[in-house]
């Protein structure tokens, strides 16, 4: 089992494969570095990475605010920390899911490191839109629990999800 140096106290478990350009692989929620196990081996020539997020997998999962330890930057920022480890200096980054919501998130903060994006769904749009923080709020499950459209509903508030849908 392969682990890497921690970034903000988290270490990676990944799976490692390969000599060449790197090819880092972000998998989904409720997934893990495993969903590549068949993938790796057909990317002949390539360094192929396939990290368990953090608090996914055999990664680190530490009692922390969400929004702070687990949120998308803090994600990347352990993506790229890896890739900093393992001598990856620009690497194709793939995603889908909440995979490709941190693979979207490294080219936008790291723009140097990724040299190409492979995402699948969900994504907010084409082109620059699907590095805007402003587009998240549209399509990621993860921004959409953070409303507290539960308690305005609760509370008599029928209407909250239509208010809600307004903003966009």
């Amino acid at each position: 089992m392969l682990r890497s140096s921690p970034v903000d106290g988290f270490q990676l478990t990944y799976d490692h494969a390969g000599t060449g350009d790197g090819v880092v692989l972000l998998h989904g929620w409720p997934g893990d570095r495993k969903d590549y196990r068949d993938v790796i081996p057909l990317l002949t020539g390539c360094t192929a990475v396939a990290p368990d997020l953090r608090g996914f997998g055999e990664s680190d999962k530490h009692p922390a605010t969400p929004a702070d330890a687990y949120s998308a930057d803090a994600q990347a920022r352990s993506v790229v920390g890896l890739m900093d480890e393992l001598g990856l200096r620009r690497a194709v980054v793939a995603g889908y899911d909440v995979g490709s919501r941190v693979a979207q998130i490294a080219a936008r903060l790291f723009p140097d490191r990724v040299r190409a994006l492979v995402v699948s769904p969900p994504l907010p749009g084409a082109g620059n839109r699907v590095l805007e923080p402003a587009a998240e709020r549209e399509f990621w499950y993860q921004a959409f629990h953070q409303l507290n459209l539960v308690e305005e509903i609760i509370d008599g508030r029928p209407d909250a999800v239509r208010a809600y849908l307004r903003h966009f």
